[in-house]
């Protein structure tokens, strides 16, 4: 006899709950023992799946997975016993929990449901309380496990996106013409955000001729068959750096579009996006568009994902038609080979640990470890991505502060708070002098924190422990001076002159034992003369250290400015903590 229930009440709670519901699977050849069980399990909330017999049993576990199965002992035909053992064999339901009901308390009972794979028995009459307090433990399990796997799924979709992001990124920097980094951002865009269609518009001056050059991505390559050649103007859109718009139906239809969609009909569900391509002058040189999501509407990730693409492919644009010749392209292709090896270090790791999760080979513990491993190298990658980012702004001339009146020994010591971990780890000691500073400075705390991050951060990095750094905060009445000294590996004094340059590296192979793009002393210089100051480094060679040295102007500052302690000393610890960088060198 088959006894499916599914109350219409608790599927509505269901519903209306976060997460994963589990469901129960009662099985038990008598209607009144089902409906006993069912009143004692109603108020759990969840749903509950009735089934007169073993044979029914496998087949609602055929179509839905159990977070606990109910299970008689003593069942015409097919047995519980001889049902666990079915149930036990199919690979989705190896760890299924499963409790036997039984009105035998002997111990051989016991053995033989324990051998097939049962998780404990409730003896029959079965008392209410006991019932719910065993099936809550397993609904909870199921449930947490439920969203542990939502959560690995998250992860992966965002490491796929990540890759691609990475894959075209590298690709679009490595192109050797205009036209062929508007089709790899074009591809790019269509691919990773999952639309019908992009395209990608450049304007450029040459010869001081405007030339217009499109590149189309469509889902089937045919559909850009006969694309017209009108001029397309970009006014109309109002495009602002570093936004993505949504268009409706009839922005993507009017005539200043036309030329960047497909010709002939596409169903492209009335959704599109547009975000500019922009010249490190604030300039609107063209402008990436999707349209047409193939499952669903763009979300805000799209959009995120697409301006980072812009920027991306803006900047590979500029270094294409502003390189310098042989030595630039030297200098970009040892970065590319860099970049290429700190993004694949993570992102191997990432890939190794997904596809272990695809497997659903994992207990609970190894897939809660795999989580933890992918969500670190993917917070890694990231920080890279988002220097890139930052190099991108600066080349573009939209990095932005926000300014306000600050105090520099906080930010100072906010900076050494960071890295402490680190330089104990490594032995290292940190000595910090200064005197009182009677004036603040006008700057973005948050970005000069990162200046000094930076900084300290090469320092305990090129530094063998036990070692020594020494910081020194001086003033006079026009400008403070932080000093950053080392006694680490030093700088070779044929590459000091480049040590902020961007992409450049003393040792740029990929086999080097420090990581890092070389991009971070680059973002230092950049932020540091945005507040009006400037750094520079001093070093006597290889093996003699390195000093580096920050200016910033002062300027009146109301109330009483913040005072750096005279002396103070961290102590050495032998506890290794690995930290990840920028290089110097």
């Amino acid at each position: 006899m088959t006894l499916p229930v599914k109350h219409s009440r608790l599927a509505a709670l269901e519903n209306s709950l976060p997460g994963r519901r589990g469901r129960i699977l009662i099985v038990d050849d008598r209607p009144d023992k089902l409906i006993t069980l069912e009143t004692a399990l109603e108020s759990l909330g969840h749903e509950i799946v009735a089934a007169g017999s073993g044979a029914d049993a496998l087949r609602c576990l055929l179509e839905h997975d159990m977070a606990v199965v109910l299970l008689d002992v003593n069942m015409p035909g097919m047995d519980g016993f001889e049902t666990a053992r079915l149930i036990r064999s199919r690979r989705r339901n190896v760890e299924t929990p499963i409790i036997f009901i039984t009105s035998y308390g002997d111990e051989l009972h016991a053995l033989r449901g324990y051998t097939l794979g049962a998780v404990d028995f409730i003896l029959a009459p079965v008392v209410p309380e006991l019932l719910r307090s065993k099936v809550s433990v397993f609904l909870a399990l199921f449930e947490r496990t439920a969203q542990v796997r939502e959560h690995a799924q998250r992860l992966l979709h965002q490491t796929e996106q990540l890759q691609l992001l990475t894959r075209f990124s590298l690709a679009m920097h490595s192109a050797f013409s205009i036209e062929e980094i508007l089709q790899i951002a074009a591809d790019a865009v269509r691919e990773i955000v999952g639309a019908q269609f992009a395209s990608a518009l450049l304007t450029i001056n040459q010869s001081g001729l405007r030339e217009q050059k499109i590149r189309f991505s469509p889902l089937h390559r045919d559909l850009s068959a006969g694309r017209r050649a009108e001029r397309v103007d970009l006014e109309p859109l109002h495009l602002e750096p570093s936004c993505c718009r949504r268009l409706k139906a009839a922005e993507l239809a009017a005539p200043e579009l036309r030329p960047l969609l497909p010709a002939g009909e596409l169903p492209l569900g009335g959704v599109g996006l547009a975000t500019p391509l922009v010249s490190r002058d604030g300039t609107v040189l063209g402008v990436l568009l999707a349209a047409g999501k193939q499952q669903r509407d763009f979300c805000d990730d799209d959009e995120t994902l697409v301006v980072q693409l812009a920027q991306i492919a803006a900047t590979a644009v500029e270094n294409s038609l502003f390189a310098e010749a042989r030595e630039l392209n030297r200098v970009k292709d040892e970065f590319l080979a860099t970049l290429s090896h700190e993004l694949r270090t993570p992102l191997s790791s990432i890939l190794g640990w997904a596809q272990l999760l695809q497997t659903g080979l994992l207990d609970a513990d190894e897939t809660l470890e795999a989580i933890e491993i992918i969500q670190r190298n993917a917070e890694m990658q990231s920080k890279l991505i988002e220097e890139l980012l930052d190099v991108s702004r600066i080349i573009t001339g939209k990095m932005q502060l926000n300014m306000r009146p600050i105090r520099i020994s906080p930010v100072l010591k906010a900076a050494v708070d960071v890295v402490l971990p680190a330089a104990l780890a490594k032995g290292i000691e940190i000595d910090v002098s200064g005197e009182e500073v009677q004036d603040g400075i006008s700057g973005d705390a948050d970005r000069l924190q990162q200046v000094f991050w930076n900084l300290l951060s090469n320092a305990v990095k090129f530094t063998t422990g036990p070692g020594h750094i020494e910081i020194r905060l001086e003033a006079d009445d026009a400008q403070v001076q932080i000093v950053i000294k080392d006694d680490g590996e030093g700088i070779d004094p044929k590459f000091l002159p480049h040590v902020f340059d961007r992409f450049r590296q003393a040792d740029s192979s990929t086999s080097r034992i420090h990581g890092g793009l070389g991009i971070g002393l680059a973002i230092v210089r950049h932020v540091v003369e945005l507040h009006g100051g400037f750094v520079r480094a001093a070093s006597e060679g290889r093996g003699r250290g390195t000093t580096f040295t920050v200016v910033l102007p002062l300027v009146a500052a109301d109330g009483e400015a913040g005072v750096l302690p005279e002396h103070f000393s961290l102590e050495a610890s032998s506890v290794l903590v690995p930290v990840a960088v920028d290089s110097k060198s």
